[in-house]
């Protein structure tokens, strides 16, 4: 049986959270293990601003998905999402443009600043730590039958490091497997099959891959069998992490308690929200998530005392082929992509799969998410009606 997690985990590949600038009532980390200590990324107010924004997009979109699938255990990247849509933003116009960049979170901003911001935040966070993993990577799938503007590659290239792959024919089986096997290439082999199936109409391919991998910034005390409620009721025995006297952030309200996990010297963070028993159902989590500011209360209110934690060792794979739907419903619009090419082209798809481990030795985490283009309209070739009669007589 499917045991469905009521407790909602945050880590960084899901949040734009460590390594940001320290505010004058941040608690610090301990760091036991001695490990290099981190420089906090120097952001400007408004970077700051623009962070908070997508980690708010983050939760918007995860409530939206949380409502249709009340019963999956969903495990999503904002991060990944929203840097394959900054990818897209580069080459779309007017509204469409102002669309994406409002859902985001970058409103009253332009494509290229926030594009910017992008390339500044990843640059930093893939060497925050030493002792841990982060990888991004981009690229885009070009049909050979498509001529793209070089201003949208250089952008792409510049702002997103994407790598540009031309002269795709989609038409072929290949395609399909050559985008599939550069994904799992940079996510470890942790997602393998990102496209089940390919439009063979597809004109363009946007996709992004994230890699995590963090050891523990402290260290367990060791692993036992114990019970884990399901939010349908079910009990089962599963193997429970436990530490006493950690030393690590912690905070609580009536209806929820956080405690932060900090990986390698704390520039990541393992962020764990466990609602109230009472707070099951879907409705409950909607609300508990509308109201909760996650990084704000555990930055300012989490304090490092003594404590015992107990969390359960899990493994979490997830796929969702509807995100284009959840984003429309969230306001954007698709329509103007003339920034990328002369060629009409409309978005006809985005599928985002991720997955997480974690155990005693810390997490592993990936996520992919591909945006599919094809030309406007229906079929753009000249269609052959030979033998034809054509006579004007009515």
């Amino acid at each position: 049986m499917k045991k469905r997690f009521t407790y909602v985990v945050i880590v960084l590949i899901v949040f734009i959270a460590a390594s940001c600038s320290k505010s004058d009532t941040d608690t610090e980390y301990p760091n036991p293990q001695g490990y290099e200590e981190y420089t906090p990324i120097q952001l400007t107010k408004a970077q700051e601003e623009m962070t908070a924004e997508i980690n708010a997009f983050g939760i918007k979109l995860f409530k939206e998905i949380m409502a249709d699938e009340p019963d999956e255990n969903i495990v999503i990247s904002p991060l990944s999402i929203s840097l394959a849509l900054a990818m897209l933003s580069s080459g779309a116009e007017s509204e469409t443009a102002r669309s994406i960049c409002d859902v985001l979170g970058f409103s009253g901003y332009s494509t290229d600043e926030m594009g910017e911001y992008y390339s500044k935040m990843v640059a930093a966070l893939k060497i925050a730590d030493r002792n841990c993993a982060f990888e991004v990577a981009n690229s885009i799938w070009i049909s050979k039958l498509l001529e793209v503007k070089n201003s949208f590659i250089k952008t792409s290239e510049a702002h997103f490091a994407s790598e540009v792959k031309k002269h795709i024919d989609f038409t072929s089986p290949s395609a399909r497997e050559n985008i599939n096997a550069w994904v799992s290439d940079k996510t470890h082999g942790k997602i393998k099959d990102l496209l089940e199936h390919l439009d063979p109409l597809t004109k363009m391919v946007l996709v992004n891959a994230l890699y995590f991998n963090g050891k523990w910034g402290f260290e367990w005390d060791g692993s036992k069998k114990g019970s884990f409620h399901s939010a349908d009721g079910s009990k089962s025995n599963v193997d429970m992490m436990h530490i006493t006297d950690t030393g690590l952030r912690y905070t609580r309200s009536e209806t929820y308690e956080i405690v932060d996990m900090p990986y390698g010297n704390g520039a990541f963070s393992f962020t764990v929200v466990l609602p109230d028993k009472d707070i099951v159902s879907s409705d409950g989590m909607n609300e508990l998530l509308t109201g909760l500011k996650l990084l704000d209360k555990i930055r300012i209110h989490g304090y490092p005392g003594k404590g015992t934690i107990r969390l359960p060792e899990f493994k979490i794979e997830y796929e969702n082929q509807d995100i284009y739907n959840y984003l429309t419903k969230m306001g954007m619009r698709f329509e103007d992509f003339s920034g990328i090419s002369d060629t009409d082209l409309d978005v006809s798809k985005i599928i985002h799969k991720a997955n997480i481990e974690v155990n005693r030795s810390g997490t592993e985490a990936a996520a992919a998410t591909a945006i599919m283009m094809i030309t406007t309209g229906v079929n753009s070739q000249p269609i052959s009606w030979d033998p034809f009669e054509f006579i004007a007589d009515h």
